[in-house]
């Protein structure tokens, strides 16, 4: 009924203009200009639908799109404010980027708070359902795009991403994504931080830059160590105009994005870049989980406790994942971390299998968001430099750490780190 309802009032609203271009005096009325800038806008009186239920502002030049497009209803006003959305309309009216698509990405209106609006008991009608605005594009062009242009070679979004252009790229509705891009695109840094879950001041390198124009594609890349695995992800290419940053000076920039534990994006150039296998001293650092020192691997009441990492360890050295007796896991404590092998822990983070010896449970860990940078050797001792980021698309450093290992027997000893450079941020985590 919704959908049949949505049809008839469109319909409705479509008879009661003559065209996009104002050439009525008696449905449509322009605002008086006030300066050489000013933008005409139109109010446009609609029998169907009372002007306090919609707000309506067209583009001056003939369009393409639907009375619905440039619709924005009093229940999604509601959502942002009064002064929310004269803001938007003195900034975009008369423009095709007063529009109601942009005007969700631009508040991060998302399905939900859009359902909630548009199905509230009481709502005033409006010319689409929460289904056409959180539809795919195909649906989009039947509800927004006028008949004689729904087969036509016509932009159909104006303004920021939308959430059915997203899906169309990754296959499902990604709000986080739609939002991200939206926040980035608009220079909202603060959310834009909050979306890829970093704090705020990490990414104030970017406060001051601003995009103009950008287009947002969809690239089939293949998996870099499955090669016969390929996904659709998103391709960002925007012009930066202003800026103050390294990371994105001025002129044309191509990003893809990614959102797995976190969202995070990366140059064309650098993203999928096959990684080499670690060594056997990277892989001991990445096995201290630390972005700082070697306190987690000395003492039990860390994240797993002493024992779960020995095992981990020998796991290393033996190959293979079998059992450890409480005498291997003792002998190594004591020679390799100094740790007597009566304070261990054994109940704390393993299990015990039924002929008394002990594996690992299996759990998640956290991991610091890295890049191996070096790896030498001084007067016989190995230092592995390591390059800690504060965020997780490794665009800002949190910290640069030395871990010095001593190689003994086949495995290495820690001694001690060096912090060569440090930040006030802390580095980002990804967490199994």
């Amino acid at each position: 009924m919704k959908k049949v309802f949505c049809a008839a009032l469109t319909y409705l609203l479509l008879l009661s203009t003559v065209s996009c271009n104002p050439t009525d005096a008696d449905t449509q009325t322009q605002s008086s200009e006030t300066t050489a800038d000013t933008v005409q806008t139109e109010t446009v009186s609609v029998e169907a639908v009372t002007t306090d239920t919609v707000t309506t502002e067209e583009p001056t030049e003939t369009c393409v799109h639907t009375e619905a497009f440039h619709t924005i209803s009093n229940a999604l006003i509601d959502c942002v404010g009064e002064d929310a959305h004269n803001s938007f309309r003195d900034r975009y009216a008369g423009t095709e980027e007063y529009n109601v698509f942009h005007f969700l990405s631009y508040f991060y209106i998302g399905f939900e708070d859009i359902q909630n609006a548009l199905q509230k008991e009481g709502a005033a009608p409006s010319p689409y359902t929460a289904d056409d605005l959180i539809g795919t594009v195909q649906m989009q062009k039947s509800i927004f795009l006028l008949p004689e242009y729904q087969d036509a070679d016509v932009q159909l979004y104006y303004g920021l991403p939308t959430l059915a252009e997203c899906h169309d790229i990754v296959g499902w509705y990604n709000a986080d994504l739609q939002f991200a891009l939206s926040a980035f695109l608009r220079n909202d840094w603060e959310q834009f931080a909050k979306l890829c879950d970093v704090e705020p001041e990490v990414y104030a390198y970017m406060q001051g830059m601003e995009i103009s124009d950008y287009t947002l594609t969809k690239e089939m890349i293949p998996d870099p160590y499955y090669p016969e695995n390929v996904n659709p992800y998103p391709v960002l290419t925007f012009t930066v105009t202003e800026s103050q940053n390294d990371i994105f000076p001025k002129g044309e920039h191509t990003l893809i994005w990614d959102h797995g534990l976190h969202l995070y994006f990366a140059p064309r150039e650098t993203f999928h870049t096959p990684v080499s296998d670690m060594s056997a001293a990277e892989r001991y650092v990445f096995d201290v989980h630390s972005d700082r020192d070697f306190s987690r691997i000395m003492t039990e009441g860390s994240q797993w406790g002493l024992c779960d990492f020995i095992i981990g360890r020998l796991d290393v050295l033996h190959g293979n994942y079998e059992p450890r007796t409480a005498e291997e896991i003792g002998d190594y404590a004591e020679k390799y971390l100094g740790v007597d092998r009566n304070t261990l822990n054994f109940e704390y983070t393993v299990d015990k299998t039924p002929d008394g010896r002990y594996v690992r449970i299996g759990r998640g860990l956290t991991s610091y968001y890295h890049t191996f940078l070096s790896e030498e050797i001084r007067d016989g001792i190995t230092v592995v430099t390591v390059q800690f980021w504060a965020d997780p698309s490794q665009t800002v450093p949190s910290r640069k750490v030395e871990f010095h290992l001593e190689l003994i027997d086949g495995e290495y000893k820690p001694l001690h780190t060096v912090i060569l450079e440090d930040s006030p941020f802390k580095t980002a985590t990804a967490s199994t």
